[in-house]
């Protein structure tokens, strides 16, 4: 399997530990609780043929999305699975990597909150990135100001970008809501069960909107409407010369 792990000196803010990850993944597919779960692998087979391409699963967690990304690129693919957190890094590793076809082709890479740490052989070759429920946490700072244009350098010509989320309501009425006063305590140590609700969830208007500043054009939904307060939305890069 190859690996790679980036130092970073920057402090990452809240690791979980082993329990609370097993919590996670089994909120995570339980579909009473994550009704998006079992619509996954339909999303990743909307994008086309990816069968033997490379992907970057930013924000990567436990590796929910990671079967799905396998299932599509196969044998020969390439996965790279990013995170901030090293202990999501470990579980993914350790207990979901070794189940994958293309588990000799997966990198697993400590990134930071402002940098993707992706190899610089890989610029203009990525195939798919996949943002999974993340746009949140890049509003925090505006890190999307640093991660974006990354992406967009890393992407290739005709690649994709998928940015997948929920809305807030759907967030507040799950997990809960943080007062003012709560959000404006609550520090980079600091998170909530599951996915947090510190940040302020977009609606697909306004991810358009943050997405196409930063060199991106929108191409399509992917099962609109299917799954009520998810969305899915899929980007491609602007062509330099229009």
């Amino acid at each position: 399997m190859a690996e790679e792990t980036k130092s970073n000196d920057e402090s990452q803010g809240f690791q979980r530990d082993e329990s609370m990850i097993e919590q996670y993944v089994k909120m995570t597919v339980d579909p009473k609780q994550n009704p998006i779960y079992p619509k996954l692998d339909e999303i990743i087979q909307n994008l086309g043929n990816i069968k033997d391409k490379i992907c970057v699963d930013v924000g990567t967690g436990p590796g929910i999305m990671l079967p799905m990304i396998d299932n599509a690129v196969g044998a020969k693919g390439s996965i790279y699975a990013l995170d901030i957190d090293k202990n999501f890094l470990n579980y993914t590793k350790n207990k979901v990597v070794p189940t994958l076809k293309c588990k000799d082709n997966v990198t697993t890479i400590e990134s930071k909150v402002d940098d993707l740490c992706l190899p610089k052989e890989l610029n203009a070759k990525v195939d798919v990135f996949m943002l999974a429920f993340v746009v949140n946490y890049l509003q925090e700072k505006e890190r999307y100001k640093q991660i974006l244009p990354q992406i967009s350098n890393y992407l290739s010509k005709d690649g994709v970008l998928v940015i997948l989320d929920f809305d807030q309501e759907f967030v507040d009425a799950t997990f809960g809501t943080c007062d003012e006063n709560e959000e404006e305590n609550h520090n980079d140590n600091d998170d909530k069960v599951g996915y947090g609700t510190k940040w302020k969830y977009l609606e697909p208007e306004q991810i358009d909107k943050l997405v196409t500043g930063f060199g991106f054009k929108f191409d399509r939904f992917i099962l609109k409407n299917v799954v009520p307060h998810h969305h899915c939305l899929v980007f491609k890069k602007k062509d330099p010369k229009k």
